[in-house]
């Protein structure tokens, strides 16, 4: 499927509208809150024509639309080709909490994104994990065996933290939507990057749902290479 600029435009709104409110985004709501210039019976042949192309779904008949994995995917990568600045942290900020210890790091870094955070001091063998319960508090989930199976991936973390180092390489950050080196739950999106501190590397990780604010992640990790 090739997608020109409008929709583009309504494919990255409507995933962004879902990430802000969690509910599924209708044509109306798009045309009620957004100036695409076009009339809503066209916002709706296009939120189609992505459905029939894989980047949206329609969990009922007469429900909005919500983001399928292929549509984050789309969302992650042109926000990685285009980093931006306009993040809700400071530089100032960012730069502060670089230079905390590495479980103070991850613990106001897993706060201010309101993610689970890991750190892995890969010279001394070191973990840290913080954030579980914020993690929580974001996910909808209703089945036990989804939750159990999250709840193991946290568990697994320590014994799975060695898989990630083949992915990240230092230069942006690496985003898995669903499955990733590190979980099993089809639930989680993972952002990875690695930092040289001191002659040291660190590996940092922010684990959340699908419906993460992606740009402020994937920004927040981008620019604090620069405090290497």
């Amino acid at each position: 499927m090739t997608i020109n600029s409008r929709t583009q435009s309504i494919l990255e709104t409507a995933i962004r509208d879902y990430i802000r409110t969690g509910k599924p985004v209708s044509s109306e709501q798009l045309c009620c809150d957004h100036d695409f210039g076009v009339r809503p019976a066209t916002i709706r042949s296009e939120l189609n024509c992505l459905i029939d192309g894989g980047f949206l779904m329609q969990p009922h008949t007469s429900a909005g639309r919500v983001p399928t994995d292929k549509g984050y995917r789309f969302l992650v990568d042109n926000i990685l080709e285009n980093i931006a600045d306009d993040i809700i942290l400071t530089r100032s900020r960012l730069r502060n909490l670089f230079a905390e210890e590495a479980s103070k790091l991850v613990q106001d870094l897993a706060a201010e994104l309101n993610l689970l955070g890991v750190g892995y001091e890969a010279n001394d063998g070191d973990l840290h994990k913080e954030g579980l319960g914020g993690l929580f508090a974001k996910l909808d989930l209703a089945d036990k065996k989804d939750i159990f199976e999250i709840i193991s991936d946290f568990e697994m973390i320590d014994d799975r933290i060695d898989n990630i180092m083949n992915h990240i390489s230092g230069q942006k950050p690496n985003v898995f939507i669903g499955k990733s080196p590190i979980t099993k739950s089809r639930h989680l999106s993972v952002v990875a990057d690695i930092y040289n501190r001191n002659g040291e590397q660190l590996v940092l990780l922010a684990i959340g749902p699908k419906r993460m604010n992606y740009p402020k992640v994937i920004q927040t990790f981008t620019i604090l290479h620069q405090y290497e």
